[in-house]
């Protein structure tokens, strides 16, 4: 159970913003998990944050927030979740599309990532054991059509730059010092090959590889319930009260 409340926030650019859905928890008893935000010892309970890869929406995540909300509702540990469309997807797209109509050249992997961390900032916790769950970003056609937002060349645009992200980041996994959890799917091969996803997570210094069965690329939308039961007993590992 939850409540849903509209953020509007300000992009890493100046002059754009980035729009996001605001999850609050509500109990069996229909008291909002917000109230109190502090526990008994003293911790802050937790923001759980969500973000997509290219080409998707905030939307993609409603299938497990809807399933985390009916089980951590009335748990002391979590208050809410935070699903954020980037620019230039979903509804942020639309906000600002005049924007990146005149800077189209600022669509890049770079400035999505720099958003991607000024918002988690917003909601950081201080609890020192934050968690990082990562998805295996590899596509199929989905089971439903989703129209795009945004400009396909705006979207295009923000792969500018991935390769060499990619290249400094994977050459600094072992500085990722949070637990992480790594989900492949089954049947994919686009993103990563099974030997691929191996070597990938042996760079990590503490984290969990896991293999979702039956399923292919969204298999958060796929097969939902795995996809929760698998972030709620991460949770539970690395969130003890």
């Amino acid at each position: 159970m939850f409540k849903v409340k509209k953020l509007i926030l300000n992009g890493h650019l100046q002059g754009t913003k980035l729009i996001a859905n605001e999850y609050i928890f509500v109990n069996s008893t229909g008291l909002e998990s917000l109230v109190p935000h502090n526990l008994a010892n003293g911790k802050k309970k937790l923001t759980l944050f969500f973000t997509h890869a290219n080409g998707f929406s905030k939307e993609l995540w409603i299938p497990i927030i809807t399933r985390l909300s009916n089980i951590l509702a009335d748990d002391q540990r979590f208050d809410r979740a935070i699903a954020v469309d980037y620019v230039p997807f979903g509804d942020s797209a639309i906000a600002n599309r005049d924007y990146f109509a005149n800077n189209s050249y600022k669509c890049s992997m770079l400035n999505y990532s720099r958003d991607v961390v000024a918002t988690y900032g917003l909601y950081k916790t201080e609890n020192p054991n934050k968690n990082t769950a990562a998805s295996d970003k590899a596509a199929a056609i989905p089971s439903h059509i989703y129209k795009l937002k945004c400009d396909p060349i705006h979207e295009a645009g923000t792969f500018n730059g991935g390769y060499d992200s990619s290249s400094f980041t994977n050459s600094r996994l072992e500085q990722v010092l949070c637990p992480v959890l790594f989900v492949r799917a089954r049947q994919t091969n686009l993103m990563y090959s099974m030997e691929q996803a191996l070597e990938y997570v042996s760079k990590f210094r503490n984290i969990e590889f896991k293999i979702a069965e039956d399923c292919g690329h969204l298999f958060i939308m796929e097969v939902p319930d795995i996809a929760t039961e698998l972030i709620v007993n991460f949770l539970d590992k690395h969130n003890q009260l």
